[in-house]
Parts: C-alpha cells; structure tokens; sequence
C-alpha cells in the first residue's frame, strides 16, 4: 500500500484537513467557535514506519515502546516483534507498572501481565465484562469492563478488589495525582473516581463520544471521537473549561511541556494545541498517512517519550514514529 510517509509535512490552518476552532471560558458550555491562529510551516520531522499486525494499544516500557497487536493476539516491544508475547484474542490496551505490563484482552474477557525482562506471562486473569481501558495507578491497576459497565481494581495478582458503576458505555480510564476519571462514550459523561474510597464524587455530560482523556495540574483534557471536539474541564468538578473543535476523529490524547497532542484516526493525523486554553490558540497539525476514518470500528493510540511519538495505525497496519521538534 502507498502509505504517503515520505510526503507528510507540517500544514498550516489554511491547508490542513485537520480543521482546529476553539472556544474558552472558566465554565463556558457553549460551542462557539474561534479560528485557530495558524503556525508558520516547519520542516517535516524524519518519520519511520513499523509494520504490526493490526496494532492499537502503545505502552511506555521502561523507556521503551511496546504496541498492542490486536490481530495476532501479541504484545511486544517495537523494536523486536518477532519476539512478541500471545495474550489472548483480542487485546486492546497496556499499562506498565514498573514491573510488568498489564493488557486488557477485549475479546478474552481477560486482563493479563507480562514480564517485559523474561517475555512470560505471569497473570492471566478472567474477568469477564469485555475489559478495554487500563491503568496503573495508587499501586494497583484499574480497568474498564465496557460490557459490565464498570471500573475495576485489581490487585497484583489481577484479582478484582473493587468495583465502580459507570455509566452506559464507558471506554477509557485515566489518573492524575488524586484521582482517576473514565469516559462514558455512550453517554459523553466523564466520572470522577476516588481511589482510596471508589466513590464517584462528580460526573456529567461533556459531549458526544467522550473517549481518550490526560489530566493536567489544573485540566482533564478529553477527546471526543463521534463529535470531533477536544474538551478541557475542571478536574474536581468536571465543569467545562475550553473546547476546541478538532475535524478527523480525535481519539488518542497526551499533555507534555504546557502542550496537548491529540492522534486522529483520519490519516491518522498528529494534532498539538496549547495546554492553556489560549482562547485563540495556535494549531499544528501533521498528516501521517491517509487511511480513512475509523468510525468507532478501532481506535489509534499516541505514545510520548521525551521528545518522540509513536501513533498506531490499524487500517495501515504500522506504528509511526516521530520527533516532536
């Protein structure tokens, strides 16, 4: 397949698909929309390509990328596939611990931990309920069974402590320092969960397909995929704080350096906005590929690792790799 790499570039707001419009406000609830202010063109970063089968879910290892393949049931470290580790049917998402990384195998209705220095696995636990997004976080790991319609914690031996209630259909798990929050993409809601009592302190609607989430000092950042909008709130009371309208399926999210980076699933595409909320904030985007949208049928992920980026690309079967400047 002519994937493109080699034309890919930084566009300006004028030229780029990626269409970005923001709007700010304390707790504004309007979608009134600002044009973004464009960045002066910028040298296209080296990118290069690796092949996966079908790959979803990205994990920083110790410094290292480890991707999800979600078509050969394997997780493994980019630089080394032929050496990936089966899981199970279907996995989606991975979490690294510091000791091993956690995989939340959708189709198995299992979450399994892997040694990432022995490439073993040393967990396998059947938990059922179709278990999607995954986190470890206040020493123990955290994942949403979409099907059960709850958050789980587990323990160190995967076995289910607790369980949350959230929502109709919730998708993907994030924490700060002093919480963790999941999105309800079904329902556009996001909870607030708090991890020493499992109460859910706050939620309400934010917007439609609420789905990857990065929480800052004083934001919670969300994407949402079905209503291309990317959304900050106020972390403690999930009121909105700014939002910004972002053409191409915004799925992936990560904050880094007072930056946003948002990967969308059309092209994929690799999208920055400020982390201020800057009412007209200045856009960069940079076209990876040109698959077509994936239209909730799979999800692309986003990697940061000091200065360089990883997104998955299901529909080209690869992870790209970049340099954020």
């Amino acid at each position: 397949m002519n994937r493109m790499r080699r034309a890919v570039q930084f566009l300006t707001a004028a030229a780029a698909v990626v269409v970005v419009t923001g709007c700010s406000g304390s707790s504004s609830q309007s979608d009134s929309s600002t044009p973004a202010t464009p960045r002066s063109t910028a040298p296209a970063p080296d990118l290069t390509t690796t092949p996966a089968t079908y790959p979803v879910g990205l994990a920083d290892v110790a410094g290292k990328p480890w991707v999800v393949e979600t078509g050969s049931g394997k997780v493994g470290p980019l630089d080394d596939l032929k050496h990936a580790v089966s899981v199970g049917a279907t996995p989606l998402r991975a979490t690294y611990d510091r000791h091993l990384l956690w995989v939340s195998v959708f189709g198995a209705g299992q979450v399994v931990a892997v040694d990432p220095t022995t490439g073993k696995v040393v967990v396998r636990s059947k938990i059922g309920g179709e278990p999607e997004g995954i986190v470890s976080a206040f020493g123990h790991v955290w994942v949403v069974q979409q099907k059960a319609r709850r958050l789980a914690e587990l323990d160190n031996k995967g076995k289910i402590i607790r369980v949350v209630a959230t929502g109709e259909e919730p998708r993907q798990v994030a924490a700060s320092r002093t919480a963790l929050y999941v999105s309800d993409f079904g329902a556009g809601d996001i909870y607030r969960v708090d991890p020493k009592t499992a109460k859910v302190t706050s939620h309400r609607h934010v917007c439609d397909g609420a789905q990857g989430m990065a929480a800052t000092k004083y934001s919670l950042w969300a994407t949402c995929t079905s209503s291309d909008r990317v959304v900050a709130v106020n972390p403690t009371t999930l009121h909105r704080q700014t939002s910004f309208h972002v053409a191409g399926e915004p799925d992936a999210i990560h904050t880094a350096g007072g930056t946003v980076y948002v990967a969308l699933t059309n092209g994929p595409a690799l999208v920055q906005l400020p982390a201020s909320g800057d009412p007209v904030p200045t856009l960069v985007a940079l076209q990876l590929g040109d698959d077509l949208p994936l239209g909730d049928r799979a999800n692309v992920d986003l990697l940061l690792i000091g200065k360089r980026f990883w997104v998955s690309s299901p529909n080209g079967g690869d992870v790209i790799a970049g340099s954020l400047g």
